[in-house]
């Protein structure tokens, strides 16, 4: 499914990765028994603390920063609507707003690496393919308002029609011709 969204973005895949130098080839075998088709592939190493790879310790954890700039990406993607949306979480579980600002949109989701566009564009074809209507709606309009467009929403539609059926992404095109028939009365 994720193959196919970001070749629907503009991505590409190298069609034989395992091929490439120094990769391993993490396919199960077409054929055997079951103990062959579930057997290790290769030998796992563990290092004890944090990866080089993970870098400066004390900037990971800088809570203060997270909240920072989970609340602004929040506030990016959910525009006028995220003070109602934190006020009505919070009445619910103020930990589980504190929450979602530091951990889901602080650390995950604004992390490097992918930009916000293209991460909300992702995270509507997981939302559409695992049925989560109410947080898809929301998350059609945050992509449009970090940049998406309407092809690209549709070209995500196309894609998850074709693998998964018109059943799993009939809300998607709702709701896609939704915001097309908003941009038509507005004149734009």
């Amino acid at each position: 499914g994720f193959q196919e969204v970001n070749v629907a973005m503009g991505g590409t895949l190298h069609p034989e990765i395992r091929e490439l130098p120094g990769r391993m080839n993490h396919r199960m075998p077409p054929d055997g028994t079951l103990d062959e088709v579930f057997a290790l592939r290769h030998a796992v190493q563990f290092t004890k603390g944090i990866p080089p790879s993970v870098g400066d310790v004390d900037r990971m954890y800088d809570v203060a920063q997270y909240r920072k700039r989970g609340d602004a990406l929040c506030r990016e993607i959910y525009g006028n609507v995220y003070e109602k949306m934190m006020a009505t979480l919070s009445d619910v579980s103020p930990d589980l707003a504190a929450w979602m600002i530091v951990e889901g949109y602080g650390k995950t989701l604004s992390r490097e690496g992918i930009d916000t566009c293209t991460r909300e564009v992702c995270i509507v074809a997981m939302l559409t393919v695992l049925g989560r209507q109410q947080q898809l709606v929301s998350h059609v309009r945050g992509a449009l308002r970090v940049g998406a467009t309407l092809e690209e929403l549709r070209a995500v539609e196309h894609a998850i029609t074709e693998r998964y059926g018109v059943g799993t992404s009939k809300r998607l095109l709702e709701l896609i011709h939704l915001q097309e028939c908003r941009l038509a009365d507005q004149g734009g």
